[in-house]
């Protein structure tokens, strides 16, 4: 019995021992359970928030890509459409300008960025240390929590609200950048359309301008022709007049003697004969010269429609030319104007030839109708001789009555003829007038275009700040995302480095003033195409001046 009791008790001391042991094995297993707990419950906010944070970088990731191709696709639109406003290489290198200007401004976020990883892993040290404190202090918080009925926000949690909220922010700007944009486009477009209308209003006032100076030459010498024939046909009538006096006079004289008035009639018979038969024969030749002259204006005027058309044709082409010269090379541009050039001299050239063969055929002409002049006189001077001897005094009457009505036939052609002419003169001057509000409509128009091509070139400099201030905004944004997700890649280690590179872009960017300095000097006519770059150069000098000056002070 007694070994059974000290058995037993052995037994239940051994019992008691296990007891006290496996009290400590649960109490160790609570501890295990609570601290597992508090690391699986870390492990689900961290994955829950690395997990929300994923799905807001590519939904930003998608966004941006969509942003982007919707940039291209306009920029590719905007690009066909701005080539007849735009210099493309100019613009390219003031792009690769600011783009390098951009990267000293990354640089620059860089150094910030550096100062505060340094911070964060400051941080991370004092995370670190407190780490232990935080793990004593769970099971308190805990109870707390049940308590209170709160919720736990970790850093991971923070920081995502945070970077939330700076993606809500950047997603405004970004939307109200674009809105931006699309008015700014849609005023370019509305721009260039006024444009090209008023380039057409010009073209068509420049054309019916020179069609108006061709009618207004040709009223001119139509007008110049007219007065010279009316002068001809005054002195004519003046000649008949002097001749008429002269006639009755001798007629009043020399009645007493029959002989002397007989011979007289015969002289002046005579003479009326062949002033008549000049008369005719000028007749005939002023009807041949009309002919002429006719056959000649006609011919004139299909040389000179012809001529007018090679013209626009060529104006046409010029100003194609012009339009598409500042989307080829500067090399072909000059090659086809030189070939524009030569083809235009070639048509003076050919035109003058022209007018020289016209010379010669009226010179020609002249001596024809000279030689059939000198014929036919021969020939009344041969008639006259015969018939002297059948005139009569009767006869010499008629040829006096008939000459007196050819006289006022001729007086009533000159008023005529002033009328016409007084007729020409008003409308010459109406045309003058016509032409000179032409011309005066004409500078307004050239004025406008003027205006409108400023206006334009300054929308399209804007339009480009814009675009870069848009990339500058997506190149952030790619950064910030890079940031995010721990794959930034800084381009200088140290402060120093990186002030070392600002130093090299400055003595970079003032080499390239220098540069555009003297290509202006030895070639100013190129000086307002790099007087945007050369402005931009100096304006990034001084701000970067000013900065310095900042910093020493």
């Amino acid at each position: 019995m007694n070994m059974w009791k000290k058995i037993h008790k052995d037994l239940d001391q051994e019992a008691k021992v296990l007891q006290k042991k496996l009290s400590r094995e649960i109490l160790k297993k609570r501890e295990l359970e609570d601290q597992i707990d508090a690391l699986l419950r870390d492990k689900l906010s961290a994955t829950k928030s690395t997990a929300y944070i994923k799905r807001m970088a590519t939904n930003v990731h998608d966004q941006s890509r969509e942003l982007e191709v919707q940039a291209a696709l306009l920029e590719n639109a905007l690009a066909s459409d701005t080539l007849e406003v735009a210099k493309v290489k100019a613009e390219t290198k003031v792009l690769d300008e600011q783009a390098k200007e951009l990267e000293n401004e990354i640089e620059k976020r860089n150094e910030s960025l550096i100062c505060l990883q340094q911070k964060i892993k400051q941080a991370n040290l004092t995370v670190k240390r407190k780490q232990d404190q935080i793990d004593h202090l769970n099971q308190k918080l805990k109870r707390l929590l049940d308590n209170t009925g709160g919720i736990e926000l970790g850093p991971l949690e923070i920081t995502r609200n945070n970077l939330l909220k700076n993606m809500a922010a950047k997603q405004e700007e970004i939307t109200s950048l674009e809105q931006q944009w699309l008015r700014e486009q849609t005023e370019l477009i509305n721009k260039v359309k006024a444009k090209d209308e008023l380039a057409d209003d010009l073209s068509r006032q420049q054309v019916y301008l020179s069609v108006l100076n061709r009618k207004k030459l040709r009223l001119d010498s139509e007008i110049n022709s007219i007065e010279k024939e009316k002068a001809q046909l005054s002195r004519e009538v003046q000649r008949l007049q002097h001749s008429m006096t002269r006639l009755n006079k001798s007629i009043y004289e020399q009645r007493s003697s029959s002989d002397a008035i007989e011979q007289e009639n015969r002289f002046a018979e005579e003479d009326f004969v062949l002033r008549i038969r000049e008369k005719e024969t000028q007749a005939v030749e002023a009807e041949a010269h009309l002919e002429e002259a006719v056959r000649d204006k006609e011919d004139l005027l299909a040389d000179l429609l012809e001529t007018e058309r090679h013209i626009l044709l060529w104006e046409k082409k010029i100003q194609l030319v012009n339009e598409t010269r500042q989307a080829v090379d500067s090399a072909s541009g000059l090659a086809e104007l030189k070939s524009i050039r030569t083809e235009i001299h070639r048509m003076e050239v050919k035109k003058a030839q022209i007018a020289r063969q016209q010379e010669q055929l009226i010179r020609a002409l002249e001596l024809s109708v000279q030689k059939r002049e000198f014929i036919m006189e021969r020939n009344e001077c041969a008639k006259n001789t015969k018939s002297k001897e059948t005139l009569t005094k009767n006869n010499l009457q008629r040829e006096i009555e008939y000459l007196q009505s050819q006289i006022t036939n001729f007086e009533k052609n000159a008023k005529k003829f002033d009328d016409e002419c007084s007729k020409l003169e008003e409308e010459s001057g109406k045309l003058e007038d016509d032409l000179k509000s032409k011309c005066n409509a004409c500078e307004e128009m050239r004025k406008k275009t003027m205006e409108l091509t400023k206006e334009l070139q300054d929308l399209a400099e804007y339009r480009q700040k814009k675009l870069i201030e848009l990339q500058m905004r997506q190149h952030a944004s790619r950064y910030w995302e890079q940031l995010l997700a721990g794959r930034y890649r800084r381009l200088c280690s140290s402060r120093q480095a990186a002030q070392n590179e600002r130093d090299r872009q400055i003595g970079k960017m003032k080499s390239m003033l220098a540069v555009v300095d003297r290509l202006t000097t030895e070639f100013p006519e190129i000086k307002q195409d790099l007087s945007v770059v050369c402005q931009i150069l100096s304006n990034k000098l001084a701000q970067e001046d000013d900065g310095r000056n900042t910093e020493t002070s």
